[in-house]
């Protein structure tokens, strides 16, 4: 089971360096390794639900599973395997707009961030130790904010510091209603 766990965490962070560094260019190749990351962390995970057995959860040095933890982490994989399909089409729309051609590199940034959020989220649910929990849940909000401005465009960039501001206000706080958090973006 180890081994899955480690499988799950190392593909998105490698396709992470793959699309970050440029070398796949900003094409189909680049569209298919995300595609195949997903699909191979999904396997993972399902071959993981698979071995898992719910009444007894997994416990190694740095890592905590329990029956909990992995119908989160399906549910996860199962919104990551669609959203990195649908993310080709999502990224070429973008481009015929013009909001990508004027940055080169945009298309490797997404890819890079939006596999860093996934691989984000995976390590809040796995993580055994509650300070490295924490600065999961942190880095998880930190790559969100930049996958909402990686355009680079005014209301990117505003909707992003709204995010972020809403978020640190009410999370400092203790409001945890997300009615309330949306309506306040509204207003600022």
């Amino acid at each position: 089971m180890l081994e899955l766990i480690y499988i799950i965490f190392a593909l998105p962070v490698v396709c992470a360096a793959l699309a970050i560094s440029g070398v796949l260019g900003s094409g189909s190749l680049l569209h298919w390794l995300n595609r195949l990351t997903a699909a191979a962390v999904g396997v993972a995970v399902i071959l993981l639900a698979q071995s898992f057995t719910p009444t007894q959860p997994f416990n190694s040095e740095y890592v905590y599973l329990d029956a909990l933890n992995v119908w989160v982490i399906l549910i996860i994989t199962a919104l990551y395997v669609a959203a990195a399909w649908v993310s080709k089409s999502y990224l070429l729309r973008e481009h015929s707009r013009g909001y990508l051609s004027r940055t080169p590199g945009l298309i490797g940034r997404y890819y890079a961030l939006f596999q860093m959020f996934v691989w984000t989220m995976f390590l809040v649910l796995m993580v055994k130790n509650l300070g490295l929990m924490w600065v999961a849940i942190e880095a998880t909000t930190l790559v969100s904010a930049f996958l909402l401005s990686f355009k680079f465009t005014r209301s990117a960039l505003e909707a992003t510091w709204k995010y972020l501001y809403c978020w640190y206000l009410f999370g400092t706080f203790g409001n945890n209603d997300p009615v309330l958090c949306a309506d306040f973006g509204t207003w600022v």
